[in-house]
C-alpha cells in the first residue's frame, strides 16, 4: 500500500505540474505530459537524494518529498494564468484512439509480463528475458541497491562504481523498499512505462 501512495502522490504531482505550466494543452496530452513526468520524477529525486543521505533508502525516500513539494509549489506560482482547457472533441478523439490501440497492446504486454517474466515455479522465479544475462544483471542492480551506499557499486563487482544507467533498476528498489516483492516492483513500473509509451505514441500520431 505504501508503494502504491508513494507512485501516487509523484504521479498527481507530475499532473498537477503539466496543468500549472500547459494550460492551453489538451487535456488526454496534459495528463499523459504530467504523468511521464511523475515517473521521471520518481526516478530522479530518490537518487539525487540518495548522494545527500549517503544510502538509498528510506531516509532518502522521505527526502525525495521535499524537492516535489518545493517544484510543484514553484510551478503553481510560475503558472500560465490562462484558464485551462477543457475536454474537447479533440479529447475524445485522443481517449478513442487510446481505448482502440493503446489498451490492447498495453494488456498484450501486460500478459506477456506475467506469464514470461518473473513467473513463479516451484519456489523459484522464471524468466524469458535473458539475453546475455541482461535479466539477472537489473535484477542484481534493483535488489543489491536497497539501503546501499551511494555513489553505487556493481553488487556482482563489489568496488567498481556502477557506470550502467541505473535509474530503471533503482525505481524497482523503490518499490521493494516501500513493500512491493521482487516481481511486483519489476512488473508494475514495467506495464506502466509500456502503456505510457503505446499512449505517447498513439497521441504523437493523432496529432500529426
Amino acid at each position: 500500500m505504501l508503494a502504491l501512495v508513494y507512485f501516487l502522490l509523484f504521479e498527481g504531482a507530475g499532473v498537477a505540474i503539466a496543468h500549472f505550466l500547459l494550460p492551453r494543452k489538451a487535456v488526454m496530452a496534459r495528463v499523459w505530459i504530467g504523468l511521464v513526468l511523475g515517473l521521471g520524477l520518481m526516478m530522479w529525486l530518490p537518487a539525487l537524494c540518495a548522494f545527500v543521505c549517503g544510502t538509498f533508502g528510506m531516509d532518502a525516500h522521505l527526502l525525495a518529498m521535499v524537492p516535489l513539494m518545493i517544484f510543484t509549489a514553484a510551478c503553481f506560482f510560475l503558472r500560465d494564468k490562462q484558464a485551462a482547457a477543457g475536454f474537447q472533441e479533440e479529447d475524445k478523439r485522443i481517449l478513442w484512439t487510446l481505448l482502440i490501440i493503446s489498451l490492447p497492446l498495453t494488456l498484450i504486454g501486460a500478459f506477456l509480463q506475467w506469464t514470461h517474466v518473473l513467473r513463479p515455479v516451484e519456489g523459484t522465479l522464471h524468466t524469458g528475458m535473458t539475453t546475455y544475462g541482461d535479466m539477472m544483471l537489473h535484477l542484481s542492480i534493483a535488489a543489491g541497491s536497497r539501503n546501499m551506499a551511494f555513489p553505487p557499486e556493481y553488487v556482482i563487482l563489489p568496488g567498481e562504481q556502477l557506470n550502467y544507467p541505473f535509474l530503471s533498476d533503482t525505481l524497482s528498489t523503490s518499490f521493494m523498499l516501500l513493500g512491493w516483492d521482487l516481481r511486483t516492483a519489476f512488473m508494475v513500473p514495467g506495464i506502466w512505462m509500456m502503456a505510457l509509451t503505446f499512449s505517447g505514441y498513439a497521441i504523437l500520431a493523432h496529432r500529426m
